[in-house]
């Protein structure tokens, strides 16, 4: 067999397979480029439990900052698993038994590629003690 024997694949089925190629790498890539934080705000008074806020002292914290994250899965859209920033807040609240946050910061992170999705809040405060 000579090297001029061989025939070059067509022009046409040359680009189809960079076709599928390029749509495979977008559609992956999307995973990465599919995601977005979204500032939610800063809170002087979060808190998930009733306080009298007539004997209210918001400088009685002193356990410094703490963290506290609710993150869901989705697979595929219309699921009804959400994150819930309600659960974030009270994680946060159960790392040091407070009753509350202040200075509260939140953030809403999310992504999604396709199929599968997920979404997180996160909550960041000083503790209110009890």
């Amino acid at each position: 067999m000579l090297a001029s024997d061989i025939t070059p694949e067509p022009l046409e089925i040359t680009m189809k397979r960079f076709g599928w190629w390029a749509s495979l790498a977008v559609l992956g890539a999307t995973g990465l480029l599919g995601g977005c934080t979204d500032d939610l705000g800063t809170f002087t008074l979060l808190s998930t439990k009733h306080i009298d806020l007539s004997n209210f002292n918001s400088s009685s914290g002193g356990y410094g900052t703490v963290t506290g994250s609710d993150k869901k899965t989705q697979v595929l859209f219309g699921s009804s698993v959400y994150a819930s920033m309600k659960t974030a807040c009270a994680n946060a609240e159960s790392h040091v038994d407070a009753i509350g946050l202040t200075n509260a910061h939140a953030t809403l992170n999310s992504w999604s590629s396709g199929i599968y999705a997920e979404n997180e809040f996160a909550i960041t405060g000083t503790p209110i003690r009890r």
